[in-house]
């Protein structure tokens, strides 16, 4: 121990997960003056740890895991301490009985592995109710003591679960990796799903107002979706999505209001629904090399697009035909502004993108 009397200690480099236990039990299962850790990693690695603050002490104690090979990704005790859980990249969970560091039972759970784990009382009864998110995106609820765990419900969300927290009456919050928060509830009858907020999850690419409009916006990302916000909350009241292996990504935006229009990487200009998302239509081939810059007229009757090569190009919206095209720039087109005098609009376009 250092002066301050802060206990110092090495743990091992594979450490990917740790858990606080609070005070370590005795023999009779009273609580001490220790307290207990558990950490854990890849390579089997799970060991428990006993702090001694009196003494100034960190001692360590490896989990017998028997034969099995696995390597850990999150770890937590059961509701009375009796027992240490660990999920692993295999997409099972380990049940060690604490007084004897002894592993009790594997239980396959998930796929993509275990991200996330917690436990608390079952319901009328001493058994651990453990919940299991996993890489797939599922929450897998057991409930059980040891040796033997029973599956009690189960719910799907989108992307894959990177945290979940307990909360009253059965409640559970769960975060995901596409950057969902939902609330959830499960039992053995179905589930309850409710989503609290979304995001993008990847880099935003586009936002824009609808004209003289601020109760809402439009924005793209690189996640491949399309997404309309209410200001008042800050929810998504419409989500576009398109497939980015297959479209390159949404690099500009436009929004009325009423649609929202996207540029992407495979030089198509796309069309979304502001009240549901969904596709209205697409304009093949607008530039080569990709969209790059895109406006929308003040009479919603015309789209300006930039490209990769420097065009400038101006598309009916009613037909969807190019009705002019100008080729003045010689590198990429990054922004297009247009003049509020819709009658000379295209005529100004070309003005603006001469200078």
């Amino acid at each position: 121990a250092e002066v301050t009397g802060v206990q110092t200690c090495a743990l091992p480099i594979s450490t990917t997960c740790a858990c606080w236990g609070e005070r370590k039990k005795d023999i009779k299962r009273r609580d001490t003056t220790c307290y207990q850790i558990v950490t854990g990693g890849p390579g089997n690695h799970l060991d428990c740890w006993t702090l001694d603050p009196q003494e100034g002490t960190l001692a360590k104690e490896a989990c017998n895991t028997g034969n099995q090979a696995r390597d850990f990704t999150t770890v937590c005790f059961g509701w009375d301490r009796e027992y240490v859980y660990a999920g692993s990249t295999s997409g099972d969970f380990t049940a060690v009985h604490v007084k004897h560091n002894l592993m009790h039972s594997v239980t396959a759970a998930c796929t993509n592995g275990v991200t996330a784990l917690c436990a608390r009382r079952a319901e009328g009864s001493d058994n651990d109710e453990l919940l299991v998110g996993g890489g797939d995106g599922a929450i897998v609820q057991f409930e059980g003591r040891g040796r033997h765990y029973l599956k009690t419900g189960q719910v799907t969300l989108e992307g894959g679960v990177t945290a979940l927290q307990p909360g009253e009456g059965g409640r559970l919050l769960a975060g995901t990796s596409y950057g969902f928060l939902y609330a959830v509830e499960l039992a053995e009858g179905g589930a309850a799903l409710r989503c609290l907020q979304e995001s993008h999850f990847k880099p935003v690419t586009g936002v824009a107002y609808p004209p003289a409009e601020s109760t809402m916006f439009a924005t793209c990302s690189v996640d491949g979706t399309v997404r309309v916000w209410d200001v008042s909350d800050y929810q998504v009241t419409a989500k576009g999505t398109c497939q980015v292996k297959l479209t390159g990504n949404p690099t500009c935006l436009g929004f009325t209001g009423e649609v929202v229009f996207s540029g992407w990487r495979d030089g198509k200009i796309r069309a979304h629904d502001a009240e549901d998302g969904e596709l209205l239509w697409a304009i093949d081939n607008c530039h080569r090399g990709g969209v790059t810059a895109l406006a929308v007229a003040h009479n919603r009757k015309f789209l300006v697009s930039g490209g990769e090569e420097g065009e400038v190009r101006v598309w009916e919206i009613r037909t969807r035909e190019m009705i002019l095209h100008l080729k003045q720039h010689t590198m990429t087109v990054t922004s297009l502004q247009i003049f509020e005098d819709d009658r000379s609009e295209e005529r100004r376009v070309g003005k603006e993108c001469r200078s």
